[in-house]
């Protein structure tokens, strides 16, 4: 300042002192930074491990689109084989049906086999037994068709004498009754007529 002329210096006004009240402003604001620092890294520490969760969910969703996936190929393979055993069972139906008409036909022919070889079959002329054949011998021998020789046989074969009829009779009698005891093969109901 200036007095007089001359030039007084005074010095400057001291700064006033640092109140308690701006301290704890600081601090204040030191603990509210602390505490947003602290939250933003509980919000990344639990951020972090929701992506892990997810990675780990996803992970799984893959695992189970391959396990998917390997099922889906699984079934197409079963219903392919499926599909096989069914055209199996197709085939075997058919060859079922088959061998059961060529059995009917079998039995068809079986029986018509054993009607031919028991003389039933009506194409073929009826074999005569050796029974058969001797009663047919003795009908013929009682009508008196032949000579004394075959009334001999018929005579002979009922009441056992050889030696009725003339010349020897008894013998050719029992020469026709072997003959028609035992006819020959192929031959019908005339074996049992003798020609001497």
């Amino acid at each position: 300042m200036i007095y007089g002329g001359k030039l007084s210096f005074t010095s400057a006004s001291p700064r006033p002192p640092v109140t308690s009240s701006a301290e704890e402003e600081k601090r204040e604001l030191d603990v509210e930074i602390g505490n947003k620092k602290a939250t933003r890294d509980k919000v990344k520490a639990e951020v972090a491990s929701r992506l892990e969760a997810v990675t780990t969910s996803c992970s799984k969703v893959d695992d189970i689109d391959r396990e998917n996936k390997s099922l889906l190929a699984r079934a197409k393979r079963v219903e392919g084989e499926i599909d096989e055993i069914r055209e199996a069972q197709e085939e075997m139906q058919e060859m079922a049906v088959g061998l059961q008409r060529k059995n009917a036909i079998l039995r068809h022919e079986l029986r018509y086999l054993k009607r031919e070889l028991e003389g039933d079959n009506p194409g073929q002329p009826h074999m005569l037994s050796s029974r058969d054949q001797g009663c047919n011998s003795n009908n013929i021998s009682a009508h008196g068709i032949g000579n004394g020789s075959q009334r001999s046989s018929s005579t002979s074969r009922a009441g056992g004498n050889f030696h009725q009829g003339n010349g020897g009779g008894g013998k050719q009698g029992s020469q026709f009754y072997h003959h028609s005891a035992a006819p020959q093969h192929g031959e019908g109901r005339q074996d049992s007529i003798h020609t001497p």
